[in-house]
């Protein structure tokens, strides 16, 4: 399975490539490969870019380079690969939640609730059904571990 960047310029001046940016925790970034870009032009540019290295979680960021050497980074994007674990029902409800907000898991495991903008905001155990509390409004991406190491993630959404 690949990930697949997508991204379009409705004209562009002066630019030279973009560097594609990936991290697996939104700190550490690495070049994982460029799109050579159109130089000049003033109609819409479709471009793309696969990734066939897929983690877990893959944080992605496009950095647009001029021939001045000028550069831009766009948004931080968040991909993950969903996994299959036998026998494990995690949940997170309601989705989306008004402010209240509970996880459960059919095993004991521990969670981490990751924001939009990819940074670690809560973390924690939990043995059955838990309260989740003091997350503002917005989209997050929360990942259940087990003991072992296996995990899973969902997102979710507080309005």
């Amino acid at each position: 399975n690949a990930g697949v960047l997508r991204w379009v310029t409705l004209s562009e001046t002066n630019t030279e490539k973009t560097e594609i940016l990936k991290s697996s925790d939104g700190i550490e970034w690495a070049k994982i490969g460029e799109v050579e870009a159109a130089g000049n032009s003033y109609s819409t540019r479709e471009y793309e870019y696969s990734d066939n290295a897929l983690g877990a979680v893959n944080y992605y960021q496009l950095q647009f380079i001029d021939k001045d050497g000028a550069k831009e980074k766009s948004v931080v994007r968040i991909l993950v690969k969903q996994e299959s674990i036998t026998g494990w029902q995690v949940n997170i409800y309601p989705n989306p939640s008004q402010g209240e907000l509970y996880a459960e898991s059919s095993i004991p495991c521990s969670f981490e609730i990751i924001n939009s903008e990819g940074k670690s905001i809560q973390k924690g155990e939990l043995k059955e059904t838990k309260k989740i509390e003091g997350i503002g409004r917005g989209l997050y991406m929360i990942r259940f571990t087990t003991a072992n190491g296996e995990d899973t993630w969902t997102k979710f959404i507080v309005q």
